[in-house]
């Protein structure tokens, strides 16, 4: 059960969260109870909110969520079993990562079957050209142990997305929304890549030059200032995602208890 007591911020974090595992079961990105998604408050060091091992994604709600310290050990007297292979990375990325609150790690169909691949991601459609720089990789390796952490971090540096060969994918953001957002474009891109792939037929590659181009349409320098003294779309989540909650809101109302 969620604490009496809390702040704003944590209550907001944890429907954000509960939100964020709803949307992962909705794009198929559950592996029945398989993957995860661990947050916490900004620059926070103290805990990180995780969720029990064995839970499915469908049914997690705000209050169901718990907090972890980087000890990982579940805090204020909890029994919730914890999930090694979540926490323990999250912890080091955390560490690592002043400016990441939010870590996704999945394991959708497409996404794996990219990582098999000696090509990997191929800039050959729009969401594959936001990942033409900052898409780290890393050998695959089950246990999550501290050394096998360690070279995620080390793999990811500054970057968001950081592919497991032949495993998975992690998803990296300063908050859910970018997090999500990140997330799913990352999978719709190897979605795409498969599909075109599956044709058999001659990919055409983009110049470097019309690469350049593509790739610097997504950038934060490319959000220039409008008329009205605000800034152009950035790539976030952050205009996306309050749409996604209205959506929750009206078909799976119970995510925020």
């Amino acid at each position: 059960m969620a604490p009496t007591k809390m702040t704003n911020q944590e209550q907001s974090l944890r429907v954000d969260t509960a939100a964020g595992f709803r949307w992962l079961q909705r794009w198929e990105m559950h592996d029945l109870a398989a993957g995860s998604l661990v947050t916490r408050l900004p620059e926070n060091k103290d805990w990180m909110f995780s969720h029990t091992q064995g839970v499915y994604f469908h049914e997690i709600c705000a209050s169901d969520l718990f907090k972890v310290g980087f000890d990982l050990e579940a805090l204020d007297g909890s029994m919730h079993r914890t999930n090694h292979a979540a926490i323990n990375p999250a912890k080091w990325i955390f560490e690592a990562r002043p400016d990441v609150n939010a870590v996704v790690h999945v394991h959708p169909h497409a996404v794996v079957a990219v990582s098999a691949l000696k090509c990997g991601i191929l800039p050959i459609t729009p969401p594959s050209f936001f990942f033409q720089s900052g898409v780290a990789w890393v050998d695959a390796e089950f246990h999550f142990g501290d050394e096998y952490c360690k070279q995620m971090v080390e793999a990811l540096g500054d970057g968001k997305i950081l592919m497991i060969r032949n495993h998975a994918f992690t998803a990296v953001g300063r908050t859910v929304a970018e997090a999500m957002y990140l997330a799913y474009s990352f999978t719709e891109t190897c979605k795409l890549q498969m599909q075109i792939l599956q044709t058999g037929q001659e990919i055409h590659i983009p110049t470097d030059e019309e690469l350049a181009d593509h790739a610097l349409s997504y950038t934060d320098d490319n959000c220039r200032l409008q008329e009205d003294g605000t800034r152009g779309q950035e790539y976030d989540g952050s205009m996306e995602w309050p749409g996604l909650l209205r959506i929750l809101d009206r078909e799976e109302p119970d995510y925020r208890n």
